[in-house]
Protein backbone atom coordinates (compact mmCIF):
# COMPACT_ATOMS: atom_id res chain seq x y z
CA UNK A 1 0.00 0.00 0.00
CA UNK A 2 1.22 3.48 -0.85
CA UNK A 3 1.92 6.06 1.81
CA UNK A 4 3.00 9.63 2.41
CA UNK A 5 5.44 9.61 5.32
CA UNK A 6 6.56 12.85 6.95
CA UNK A 7 9.35 11.92 9.36
CA UNK A 8 10.34 14.42 12.06
CA UNK A 9 10.76 17.39 9.72
CA UNK A 10 11.62 20.94 10.68
CA UNK A 11 11.75 23.92 8.36
CA UNK A 12 13.10 27.46 8.73
CA UNK A 13 12.38 30.30 6.32
CA UNK A 14 15.22 32.27 7.86
CA UNK A 15 18.37 30.87 9.42
CA UNK A 16 18.25 31.42 13.16
CA UNK A 17 14.56 32.33 13.08
CA UNK A 18 11.55 30.56 14.52
CA UNK A 19 10.76 27.26 12.83
CA UNK A 20 7.77 27.28 10.47
CA UNK A 21 7.62 23.53 11.07
CA UNK A 22 8.92 22.04 14.30
CA UNK A 23 9.64 18.27 14.25
CA UNK A 24 6.47 17.30 12.42
CA UNK A 25 5.66 13.64 11.76
CA UNK A 26 2.62 12.50 9.81
CA UNK A 27 1.49 9.56 7.68
CA UNK A 28 -1.25 9.44 5.04
CA UNK A 29 -2.20 6.07 3.62
CA UNK A 30 -3.49 5.38 0.13
CA UNK A 31 -7.22 6.14 -0.14
CA UNK A 32 -7.41 8.03 3.16
CA UNK A 33 -9.14 11.39 3.65
CA UNK A 34 -7.11 13.58 6.03
CA UNK A 35 -8.19 17.06 7.10
CA UNK A 36 -5.30 19.27 8.20
CA UNK A 37 -6.64 22.15 10.27
CA UNK A 38 -5.24 25.02 12.27
CA UNK A 39 -5.32 28.81 12.59
CA UNK A 40 -3.67 31.10 10.06
CA UNK A 41 0.12 31.04 10.31
CA UNK A 42 0.33 27.65 12.02
CA UNK A 43 2.31 25.99 9.19
CA UNK A 44 -0.43 24.16 7.24
CA UNK A 45 0.51 25.52 3.81
CA UNK A 46 4.23 25.10 4.49
CA UNK A 47 3.67 21.45 5.35
CA UNK A 48 1.49 20.98 2.28
CA UNK A 49 4.26 22.31 0.02
CA UNK A 50 6.64 19.70 1.42
CA UNK A 51 4.45 16.86 0.18
CA UNK A 52 5.60 17.04 -3.43
CA UNK A 53 8.99 18.64 -3.04
CA UNK A 54 8.07 22.28 -3.69
CA UNK A 55 9.82 22.92 -0.37
CA UNK A 56 12.48 20.66 1.17
CA UNK A 57 12.81 20.19 4.93
CA UNK A 58 15.67 21.76 6.86
CA UNK A 59 15.89 18.46 8.74
CA UNK A 60 14.04 15.17 8.65
CA UNK A 61 12.57 13.59 5.52
CA UNK A 62 9.41 13.38 3.42
CA UNK A 63 8.85 10.17 1.49
CA UNK A 64 6.14 9.45 -1.08
CA UNK A 65 5.65 5.72 -1.62
CA UNK A 66 9.25 5.29 -0.47
CA UNK A 67 10.69 8.06 -2.68
CA UNK A 68 12.50 10.86 -0.86
CA UNK A 69 11.47 14.37 -1.98
CA UNK A 70 15.10 15.46 -1.51
CA UNK A 71 16.17 13.10 -4.32
CA UNK A 72 15.93 15.16 -7.50
CA UNK A 73 15.76 11.96 -9.57
CA UNK A 74 12.41 11.06 -7.98
CA UNK A 75 10.87 14.52 -7.97
CA UNK A 76 9.10 14.29 -11.34
CA UNK A 77 7.34 11.07 -10.35
CA UNK A 78 6.56 12.42 -6.88
CA UNK A 79 4.88 15.47 -8.40
CA UNK A 80 2.84 13.27 -10.69
CA UNK A 81 1.64 11.17 -7.75
CA UNK A 82 0.96 14.10 -5.42
CA UNK A 83 -1.37 16.57 -7.13
CA UNK A 84 -1.54 20.06 -5.62
CA UNK A 85 -4.45 22.50 -5.80
CA UNK A 86 -3.46 25.88 -4.43
CA UNK A 87 -5.65 28.35 -2.57
CA UNK A 88 -5.66 30.76 -5.49
CA UNK A 89 -6.44 28.82 -8.70
CA UNK A 90 -5.09 31.69 -10.82
CA UNK A 91 -1.62 30.64 -9.65
CA UNK A 92 -1.85 27.35 -11.56
CA UNK A 93 -4.16 28.08 -14.52
CA UNK A 94 -1.96 29.26 -17.38
CA UNK A 95 -3.54 28.38 -20.74
CA UNK A 96 -5.92 30.21 -23.05
CA UNK A 97 -8.79 27.73 -22.76
CA UNK A 98 -9.94 25.31 -20.08
CA UNK A 99 -9.28 22.17 -22.12
CA UNK A 100 -5.78 23.38 -23.01
CA UNK A 101 -5.06 24.02 -19.36
CA UNK A 102 -6.31 20.61 -18.25
CA UNK A 103 -4.14 19.01 -20.92
CA UNK A 104 -1.00 20.95 -20.01
CA UNK A 105 0.22 18.45 -17.41
CA UNK A 106 -0.32 15.30 -19.50
CA UNK A 107 1.41 16.97 -22.46
CA UNK A 108 4.46 17.53 -20.28
CA UNK A 109 4.50 13.82 -19.44
CA UNK A 110 5.22 13.14 -23.12
CA UNK A 111 1.97 11.29 -23.72
CA UNK A 112 0.49 10.83 -27.18
CA UNK A 113 -2.14 13.35 -28.36
CA UNK A 114 -4.80 10.63 -28.18
CA UNK A 115 -3.88 9.81 -24.56
CA UNK A 116 -3.83 13.50 -23.61
CA UNK A 117 -7.23 14.05 -25.23
CA UNK A 118 -8.68 11.06 -23.38
CA UNK A 119 -7.36 12.29 -20.04
CA UNK A 120 -8.75 15.77 -20.62
CA UNK A 121 -12.22 14.41 -21.42
CA UNK A 122 -12.12 12.16 -18.36
CA UNK A 123 -11.00 14.97 -16.02
CA UNK A 124 -13.58 17.43 -17.36
CA UNK A 125 -16.31 14.82 -16.94
CA UNK A 126 -15.21 13.97 -13.38
CA UNK A 127 -15.34 17.64 -12.35
CA UNK A 128 -18.48 18.53 -14.33
CA UNK A 129 -16.53 21.22 -16.21
CA UNK A 130 -17.24 19.94 -19.73
CA UNK A 131 -19.45 22.98 -20.52
CA UNK A 132 -16.43 25.24 -19.92
CA UNK A 133 -14.00 23.33 -22.16
CA UNK A 134 -13.71 26.02 -24.86
CA UNK A 135 -13.94 29.01 -22.53
CA UNK A 136 -11.10 31.23 -21.38
CA UNK A 137 -10.35 30.59 -17.71
CA UNK A 138 -10.50 34.30 -16.82
CA UNK A 139 -14.23 34.31 -17.71
CA UNK A 140 -15.05 31.70 -15.04
CA UNK A 141 -16.26 32.27 -11.50
CA UNK A 142 -14.06 31.51 -8.51
CA UNK A 143 -15.80 28.19 -7.89
CA UNK A 144 -15.53 27.19 -11.55
CA UNK A 145 -11.81 27.98 -11.54
CA UNK A 146 -11.33 25.75 -8.50
CA UNK A 147 -12.99 22.88 -10.34
CA UNK A 148 -10.81 23.48 -13.40
CA UNK A 149 -7.70 23.47 -11.19
CA UNK A 150 -8.78 20.10 -9.77
CA UNK A 151 -9.41 18.81 -13.31
CA UNK A 152 -5.88 19.80 -14.33
CA UNK A 153 -4.50 17.78 -11.42
CA UNK A 154 -6.75 14.78 -12.10
CA UNK A 155 -5.52 14.62 -15.68
CA UNK A 156 -2.11 13.69 -14.25
CA UNK A 157 -3.72 10.64 -12.58
CA UNK A 158 -2.33 11.30 -9.10
CA UNK A 159 -2.50 8.93 -6.14
CA UNK A 160 -2.80 11.77 -3.62
CA UNK A 161 -4.72 15.05 -3.93
CA UNK A 162 -3.62 17.96 -1.73
CA UNK A 163 -5.99 20.93 -1.52
CA UNK A 164 -5.08 24.19 0.21
CA UNK A 165 -8.23 25.97 1.46
CA UNK A 166 -10.22 24.87 -1.62
CA UNK A 167 -13.43 26.62 -0.55
CA UNK A 168 -12.06 29.95 0.68
CA UNK A 169 -13.93 33.02 -0.62
CA UNK A 170 -16.57 30.89 -2.38
CA UNK A 171 -20.33 31.38 -2.17
CA UNK A 172 -22.28 28.55 -0.46
CA UNK A 173 -23.31 26.90 -3.73
CA UNK A 174 -19.79 26.81 -5.15
CA UNK A 175 -18.44 25.66 -1.80
CA UNK A 176 -20.84 22.71 -1.79
CA UNK A 177 -19.89 21.75 -5.36
CA UNK A 178 -16.19 21.68 -4.49
CA UNK A 179 -16.71 19.68 -1.28
CA UNK A 180 -19.03 17.19 -3.00
CA UNK A 181 -16.41 16.68 -5.71
CA UNK A 182 -13.65 16.08 -3.14
CA UNK A 183 -15.78 13.49 -1.31
CA UNK A 184 -16.65 11.77 -4.58
CA UNK A 185 -13.01 11.54 -5.65
CA UNK A 186 -12.07 10.07 -2.28
CA UNK A 187 -14.85 7.48 -2.52
CA UNK A 188 -13.36 6.48 -5.87
CA UNK A 189 -10.06 5.72 -4.14
CA UNK A 190 -8.06 8.96 -4.37
CA UNK A 191 -6.31 9.91 -1.13
CA UNK A 192 -7.16 13.47 -0.04
CA UNK A 193 -5.23 15.87 2.17
CA UNK A 194 -7.62 18.77 2.75
CA UNK A 195 -6.01 21.84 4.30
CA UNK A 196 -8.59 24.11 5.95
CA UNK A 197 -9.32 26.32 8.92
CA UNK A 198 -13.05 25.44 8.71
CA UNK A 199 -13.70 22.70 11.27
CA UNK A 200 -17.13 21.96 9.78
CA UNK A 201 -15.38 20.80 6.60
CA UNK A 202 -13.06 18.59 8.64
CA UNK A 203 -15.96 16.48 9.92
CA UNK A 204 -16.17 14.70 6.53
CA UNK A 205 -12.62 13.34 6.82
CA UNK A 206 -11.46 9.93 8.03
CA UNK A 207 -8.90 11.63 10.25
CA UNK A 208 -8.12 15.13 11.48
CA UNK A 209 -4.67 16.52 12.28
CA UNK A 210 -4.56 19.84 14.14
CA UNK A 211 -1.59 22.18 13.80
CA UNK A 212 -0.49 24.94 16.13
CA UNK A 213 2.75 26.94 15.97
CA UNK A 214 4.41 24.61 13.51
CA UNK A 215 3.52 21.39 15.29
CA UNK A 216 0.83 18.73 15.03
CA UNK A 217 -0.80 18.79 18.44
CA UNK A 218 -3.85 16.56 17.89
CA UNK A 219 -4.36 13.67 15.49
CA UNK A 220 -7.23 11.18 15.31
CA UNK A 221 -10.79 10.51 14.19
CA UNK A 222 -12.88 13.71 13.81
CA UNK A 223 -15.20 12.83 16.71
CA UNK A 224 -12.22 12.18 18.99
CA UNK A 225 -10.31 15.32 18.07
CA UNK A 226 -13.10 17.88 17.74
CA UNK A 227 -14.76 16.81 21.00
CA UNK A 228 -11.73 18.24 22.84
CA UNK A 229 -13.48 21.58 22.74
CA UNK A 230 -11.38 23.56 25.19
CA UNK A 231 -8.10 22.48 23.57
CA UNK A 232 -9.41 23.31 20.10
CA UNK A 233 -10.53 26.76 21.24
CA UNK A 234 -7.24 27.45 22.99
CA UNK A 235 -5.51 26.80 19.66
CA UNK A 236 -7.67 29.50 18.08
CA UNK A 237 -10.28 27.41 16.26
CA UNK A 238 -13.99 27.02 16.67
CA UNK A 239 -15.82 23.69 16.86
CA UNK A 240 -18.87 22.44 14.94
CA UNK A 241 -22.16 23.76 16.35
CA UNK A 242 -23.41 20.26 17.23
CA UNK A 243 -20.16 19.44 19.03
CA UNK A 244 -20.42 22.65 21.03
CA UNK A 245 -24.03 21.83 21.94
CA UNK A 246 -23.05 18.33 23.12
CA UNK A 247 -20.15 19.73 25.14
CA UNK A 248 -22.42 22.26 26.86
CA UNK A 249 -25.02 19.60 27.67
CA UNK A 250 -22.29 17.33 29.04
CA UNK A 251 -21.12 20.11 31.34
CA UNK A 252 -24.52 20.06 33.01
CA UNK A 253 -23.38 16.79 34.55
CA UNK A 254 -25.78 14.43 32.80
CA UNK A 255 -23.20 12.31 30.95
CA UNK A 256 -24.27 13.56 27.50
CA UNK A 257 -22.01 12.19 24.75
CA UNK A 258 -19.40 14.64 23.48
CA UNK A 259 -18.23 12.71 20.39
CA UNK A 260 -20.96 14.31 18.28
CA UNK A 261 -20.38 16.13 14.99
CA UNK A 262 -23.82 16.68 13.48
CA UNK A 263 -27.20 17.96 14.62
CA UNK A 264 -28.69 14.61 13.59
CA UNK A 265 -26.39 12.84 16.07
CA UNK A 266 -27.24 15.35 18.79
CA UNK A 267 -30.98 14.95 18.19
CA UNK A 268 -30.66 11.16 18.27
CA UNK A 269 -28.88 11.34 21.64
CA UNK A 270 -31.57 13.65 23.01
CA UNK A 271 -34.37 11.35 21.81
CA UNK A 272 -32.69 8.32 23.37
CA UNK A 273 -32.66 10.13 26.68
CA UNK A 274 -36.26 11.25 26.34
CA UNK A 275 -37.28 7.63 25.73
CA UNK A 276 -35.12 6.24 28.55
CA UNK A 277 -36.92 3.80 30.91
CA UNK A 278 -37.91 5.31 34.24
CA UNK A 279 -38.21 8.87 32.98
CA UNK A 280 -40.81 10.53 35.15
CA UNK A 281 -43.59 12.65 33.72
CA UNK A 282 -43.72 16.10 35.20
CA UNK A 283 -46.64 18.38 35.91
CA UNK A 284 -46.10 20.13 32.56
CA UNK A 285 -48.26 17.75 30.53
CA UNK A 286 -45.77 14.90 30.35
CA UNK A 287 -42.61 16.91 29.56
CA UNK A 288 -39.61 16.81 31.83
CA UNK A 289 -35.96 17.83 31.79
CA UNK A 290 -33.40 15.62 30.04
CA UNK A 291 -31.83 13.37 32.70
Amino acid sequence: MGMIKVDDISFFYEEGGEPALDRVSLEVTEGEYLALIGPNGCGKTTLMRHLNGLVLPSSGAVKIDGMDTADHRSRKEIRRRVGMVFQNPDHQIISMTVEEDVGFGPCNLGLSPAEVSGRVREALRATATEPFAKRAPHTLSGGEKRLVAVAGVLAMKPRYLVLDEPTSSLDPGSRRRVLDLVKSLNRDGLAVIHVTHDVEEATAADRVAVMSRGRIVLNGRPAEVLSRVEEIRNIGLDVPFATDLAWRLNRLGNGFRTDILTLEQALSEILVRLDAPGRQKGSDGGRSNIS
